[in-house]
């Protein structure tokens, strides 16, 4: 009767562990998504590169978002028209704009969560690896954000849980022609799905001991003749000046053999883990999970989806060291949840009669304990109160064109000649296109270098009493004339009727 009363209780015990799990796990989940919806609706103001962006998908048809995009901007050509049909539908709108972006980055979450189902064998690894995901600050950031990294990462947890049980070889060649086609698609979408793609199939060759068929060898061939093509379709008349700003731009994220590569891993933990400073703590998490996958010897059904990962974040390397893709923040975003899988890992031990697998976790968690010390969840609260503000000054200055055009709209008059510095021209033409604001004209005035004579030798320029309207909602960062503009307004304007200046916008109507 005694031993009935304790299984009675062990097993009330036992239902109640399972309710409090699936409880709080659902509630991260939702808690997640919500964080996302409430940033989405808030519907802050697009940035810079969000309008250059914008501006390519909304004067383009059907048929010209296929070719090169201007502004020095580079986005797959599946991403562009899925979004152009979104526009289509449902406007021009940052909400319209961001809506794909918001979409695919609610699907990640639960992707996110099928996937740890699938890999882990402990519900403390997927418990922590749905927080570290969901909360994920750069994440929640790139929901609201009109640009294609929360469809990198939705595209990463896919693959991952596609390949996971997908097997290329033994197939005919029949198969193989279909699932070269499939398999190249991704790519349409995502340009980083090619470190995923490139994993699995070294992964398959290293599975058939490198005595792969003659059909998985012709797999290979399809997908790399699509590849060629597409290069030469899509990416190679990019080139020119576009790719030469690009890859000026990124140069620090291209790895070599130095200091600053190891930086720039530092800066990328810093940068995925915001605001967190506990990068060691991470980095250590990160390596044990790293050495676990490779040493693992309980080979799973899923066990491949931890060598994928990690050779999709080596293939990754390979690229940056030869300059074709820098890994550098934004850019990287694709492998944060590969890094979230690795940090749980660590975590995902089966201890049946193993004294060594029970010390050694003990020792990790405690080292993981000690670590959350130092983790600082208090962002949270902080990104509930402050919303958009708090996490747009994470990431980028503030800016507000939209605030700006309003302010010039209102305040508009005939014969008022419009102002505008180099870096704005794109907020400026979408918000008016937005607002339907129709100017004769804009003038623009920018020097060629960071020279305070040359650009106030080119607004001394400017006919005398004309009444201007001075916009300046973005500044380059090597390049901020802002500061030499109020200078100037203030040595030179015979009557100000306003300045606005908040952040990196600034707004001024004068005569001259």
């Amino acid at each position: 009767m005694q031993e009935s009363s304790i299984w009675v209780q062990n097993l009330n015990i036992t239902v109640f562990k399972n309710i409090f799990y699936k409880v709080f796990l659902y509630a991260v989940l939702l808690f997640s998504c919500a964080i996302r919806c409430f940033l989405y609706f808030q519907n802050r103001p697009l940035w810079h590169d969000e309008c250059l962006l914008a501006l390519n998908v909304l004067n383009r048809n059907f048929f010209e978002i296929f070719l090169p995009l201007d502004n020095n901007q580079s986005a797959p050509c599946l991403f562009m028209f899925i979004n152009k049909i979104s526009t289509f539908v449902f406007g021009e709108s940052e909400l319209a704009l961001r809506l794909l972006p918001f979409l695919f980055s609610l699907a990640s979450v639960f992707a996110f969560y099928f996937l740890t189902r699938l890999i882990f064998s402990k519900k403390i690894s997927i418990v922590l690896a749905n927080i570290l995901f969901g909360l994920n600050l750069p994440l929640i950031y790139y929901s609201q954000e009109f640009k294609q990294y929360s469809l990198e990462v939705l595209v990463v947890i896919l693959s991952l849980i596609f390949f996971s049980k997908f097997s290329a070889s033994n197939m005919t060649y029949k198969k193989a022609i279909f699932y070269s086609f499939a398999l190249f698609i991704p790519f349409l979408f995502s340009y980083t799905y090619v470190f995923i793609l490139a994993a699995y199939l070294f992964y398959e060759l290293l599975r058939l001991k490198m005595r792969p068929d003659k059909q998985f060898l012709f797999l290979i061939l399809m997908l790399f003749t699509f590849g060629i093509l597409s290069y030469f379709l899509f990416l190679f008349p990019q080139g020119g000046n576009s790719a030469d700003f690009l890859a000026n731009y990124w140069h620090d994220g291209f790895v070599k053999f130095d200091v600053a590569t190891l930086l720039l891993f530092v800066k990328n933990l810093k940068y995925f883990f915001a605001p967190n400073v506990a990068i060691l703590f991470i980095a250590i998490l990160i390596f044990t999970g790293l050495i676990r996958a490779i040493t693992n010897k309980n080979r799973s059904a899923y066990d491949s989806v931890f060598k994928i990962a990690l050779l999709s974040l080596l293939f990754a390397i390979v690229f940056a060291l030869f300059n074709i893709y820098p890994i550098k923040e934004r850019l990287a975003l694709w492998s944060a949840p590969i890094l979230i899988i690795f940090i749980s890992f660590s975590l995902d031990f089966n201890f049946k009669n193993s004294k060594k697998s029970i010390t050694f976790f003990l020792l990790i968690v405690s080292f993981f304990i000690f670590g959350f010390f130092n983790y600082n969840f208090n962002y949270i609260r902080s990104l509930i109160f402050g919303g958009v503000d708090y996490v747009t000054s994470f990431f980028h200055s503030r800016e507000d064109a939209r605030g700006a055009l309003n302010l010039i709209v209102n305040n508009y008059k005939n014969g008022d000649v419009i102002v505008l510095n180099k870096a704005s021209v794109g907020e400026y033409e979408y918000y008016s296109r937005v607002l339907k604001f129709q100017t004769l004209k804009y003038v623009i005035i920018s020097p060629e270098k960071y020279s305070k004579e040359e650009y106030f030798e080119k607004l001394n320029a400017l006919e005398k009493g004309k009444t201007y309207i001075f916009c300046h909602s973005y500044d380059y960062r090597n390049l901020e004339l802002t500061p030499f503009l109020n200078e100037w307004i203030l040595s030179k304007a015979k009557k100000i009727h306003f300045i606005k200046y908040q952040g990196r916008t600034y707004v001024a109507k004068i005569l001259l």
